[in-house]
């Protein structure tokens, strides 16, 4: 007995870890005008619990007595939300018409005006993660025709799916007959393998990642020669990571970055063209940074020619000594280095340009 206990106990800590769900009550919110919303911006309703039914040509709408609220997916659990106010002054009026959040976003609240009826219910409160995109992952309807006429709870019965949006027949609060369910797109960052470049870029030629759908994110280096000579053959191995799980599937294209005049300029940047991420580098046969002339720079095929985020990752003091020297941020790959005002060095990269790709935020 004590086992089935540990076990069951077990289970209900593992699905509470995916979504934390909470029941908001709005047993005298929703009696009257106002807002009655989720307790905050980053809980998401997955459905609402109603009274006993009033006749089925009397149900007023203070009989929706509480909300599902559930934290987001796994993915976003930390982020800041974004909210909206969805007009729903006319389209609640309307028989036989849906009333939805903005592409993206989801329900976490409702505002009501002083009557009983569904059209009453003016405004949906919709909210997202910052940096969710304007999409969702899937989305179905849940029929709720029959089961929203009864005392009880009325949710988006699969696992991860939030209300985006309500469908009415007539104009009492069992006229909701359809419940609008989405899931958030999860944007998983990609796999990550260190490419070997002690031997290749020891002497002219290029060094890559071992394939086109790799992209870099940081370079681990040899230790430091002196501070005027720390020869570029010190550079031994790249970290090569996939695109993010939007882009997984797709073959990649690939341009190469004239660095040839750039990376000879000292206080300049030599990148990748826009949209573009780092997928290797050509050398010549000299040991200065200067030597490096050429940026392979790739995307998968329909990334745009754009980023969704990008950042200065200052490395001046780390990339001085032997070890590894990344984007610290997850999801972001590597598309261009800036060389100091001083020497010609290896150690004389001061700063990565490192981006993320878009996910169409």
């Amino acid at each position: 007995m004590l086992m089935l206990v540990v076990l069951v106990s077990a289970v209900i800590t593992a699905a509470g870890a995916s979504n934390s769900c909470k029941n908001e009550n709005w047993w005298s919110s929703f009696d009257k005008k106002g807002w009655s919303t989720c307790n905050n911006d980053k809980r998401f309703i997955t459905g609402f619990y109603r009274t006993k039914l009033g006749a089925w040509n009397r149900d007023e709408i203070y009989r929706l007595e509480e909300a599902k609220c559930c934290s987001s997916d796994l993915s976003y659990r930390n982020e800041r939300s974004e909210c909206k106010n969805a007009n729903w002054w006319t389209s609640l009026d309307k028989p036989n018409s849906w009333s939805v959040c903005p592409a993206g976003y989801f329900l976490n609240g409702l505002y009501r005006t002083a009557g009983q009826n569904l059209h009453n219910i003016e405004v949906g409160k919709c909210c997202k993660p910052v940096n969710h995109p304007k999409r969702y992952e899937q989305c179905y309807d849940e029929n709720i025709r029959f089961k929203f006429d009864r005392q009880g709870w009325s949710t988006c019965t699969k696992a991860g799916f939030y209300v985006v949006g309500v469908y009415r027949g007539a104009d009492w609060l069992h006229n909701i007959d359809r419940l609008r369910c989405c899931k958030m797109l999860r944007v998983k960052p990609g796999h990550c393998v260190n490419s070997n470049w002690w031997s290749s870029f020891d002497k002219k030629g290029w060094s890559n990642c071992n394939n086109d759908k790799l992209f870099i994110t940081g370079f681990y280096r040899s230790k430091l020669g002196t501070w005027t000579r720390d020869e570029i053959y010190r550079l031994e191995e790249a970290k090569c990571c996939s695109s993010n799980s939007l882009y997984q599937n797709q073959r990649s294209e690939c341009k190469n970055a004239n660095w040839w005049t750039s990376l000879d300029k000292p206080n300049s940047w030599s990148v990748c063209p826009a949209g573009y991420f780092l997928n290797g580098l050509y050398r010549t046969a000299g040991q200065n940074l200067h030597n490096i002339e050429v940026g392979k720079c790739c995307k998968p095929v329909n990334h745009p020619n754009r980023y969704e985020d990008c950042y200065d990752e200052n490395v001046r003091t780390k990339f001085d000594k032997q070890g590894w020297t990344t984007c610290s941020k997850i999801g972001y790959y590597v598309v261009g280095v800036f060389r100091d005002k001083y020497l010609d060095w290896l150690h004389n990269v001061d700063i990565f340009k490192c981006c993320k790709m878009w996910i169409g935020h």
